[in-house]
């Protein structure tokens, strides 16, 4: 076992080396949201995790190829709760309005248990580039998987303000983005938007907005 204050280091077992693995990605994560990509080095990276800057580099390359990794870890985690999700409804035939709801809550519930992503997100968003590409590019799956339960509300009479795209930027404004601004959120609503039951009053005040019919 480590020494709380020793630096992981050296060639490592496979259990052990995914340990570290992860231990890294949770620490790029953490200081990639609170500072962004520029404002953080490898070496930042390798202290907060308690490894070297030697055992990072094996493990990730590149600060560019830890934050590719970052984002690819967290849309995994989107996509391992949404896929059962919508296999189910496809199987059982569920109502579309049913399977938007639904995606909608674990969407926002996954984004308060990891409101780093959204501060990627928001950073990224804020220069452009290379790297908002990439995450725009890993979203895709995410998007691809709505859509046609989105498309069959709007046969319906449904979403007819929307576009795909408007309706899911709508998604991000209202149910993501107050998670990733959350100081600002709880200043201006006083409450604490990332506490269970705020959250899911959050969570009904969005779907409420988007999917008025549904309330009623």
């Amino acid at each position: 076992m480590n020494q709380p204050n020793e630096k992981l280091s050296g060639r490592q077992p496979d259990s052990t080396a995914q340990q570290t693995r992860q231990r890294i990605l949770v620490s790029a994560r953490t200081l990639f949201a609170m500072q962004g990509f520029e404002g953080i080095s490898l070496r930042d990276i390798a202290s907060h995790a308690e490894v070297t800057h030697g055992l990072l580099r094996h493990h990730f390359g590149s600060k560019e190829a830890i934050w590719q990794a970052v984002v690819d870890a967290a849309l995994a985690e989107y996509l391992s709760a949404l896929v059962p999700l919508v296999n189910s409804a496809i199987a059982e035939q569920h109502e579309p309005s049913a399977v938007i709801k639904r995606s909608l809550a674990t969407i926002i519930r996954l984004s308060a248990s990891f409101c780093e992503v959204p501060c990627l997100m928001v950073h990224e968003s804020i220069t452009g580039g290379e790297r908002l590409n990439y995450f725009m590019q890993q979203l895709r799956p995410l998007s691809a998987m709505m859509q046609p339960f989105f498309e069959a509300l709007r046969a319906e009479g449904k979403f007819q303000q929307f576009s795909h795209p408007t309706f899911l930027l709508a998604v991000i404004s209202l149910g993501i983005l107050p998670l990733a601004l959350a100081s600002f959120s709880n200043a201006l609503a006083q409450i604490n938007i990332l506490a269970e039951a705020e959250l899911e009053q959050h969570i009904e005040r969005v779907i409420a907005t988007l999917m008025p019919w549904t309330t009623s």
